[in-house]
């Protein structure tokens, strides 16, 4: 019962329509800390599909100073808009040296690269946009 109480506790009620994009980024920064804390610390490589305007790319490279990304994106239909604003937020966050960004389908990409070039792959809104035929061909490349 108190751990249900403390989740409650968490939650923020969000009423102000100008503060729905804070909500989010805070969400972001929550996900990016528990993600950051599944990483081996020290260097690598990890790769992100799906990676839209960077919301979760940039808050975890920035806890993640010894690692590179690499993130793919296809960058269509309701994500049309989010490769100029992410190169943008990148270069803002003097992140370009580490964050490469590829635009391109994400199997087209997973199948161009090789495995144990890469510490981990993340995701945090792609999985629940593909079928159960696209999450067994993204699992199995992974």
């Amino acid at each position: 019962m108190k751990r249900k109480q403390e989740r409650i506790d968490m939650l923020q009620i969000v009423d102000d329509p100008r503060r729905v994009e804070d909500a989010y980024a805070h969400q972001y920064d929550n996900l990016a800390r528990k993600i950051a804390r599944l990483v081996s610390s020290g260097s690598g490589t990890l790769a992100e599909i799906g990676c839209g305007k960077g919301q979760l790319t940039i808050p975890l490279a920035k806890l993640l100073p010894g690692h590179r990304f690499n993130v793919v994106d296809k960058f269509t239909g309701a994500y049309s808009g989010t490769l100029a604003p992410l190169n943008k937020a990148l270069s803002q966050a003097k992140l370009r040296g580490r964050v490469k960004v590829n635009k391109a389908d994400y199997l087209d990409w997973l199948w161009e690269e090789f495995s144990d070039k890469y510490v981990g792959a993340i995701s945090s809104e792609f999985l629940p946009e593909i079928d159960s035929y696209e999450l067994r061909m993204f699992l199995s490349e992974c």
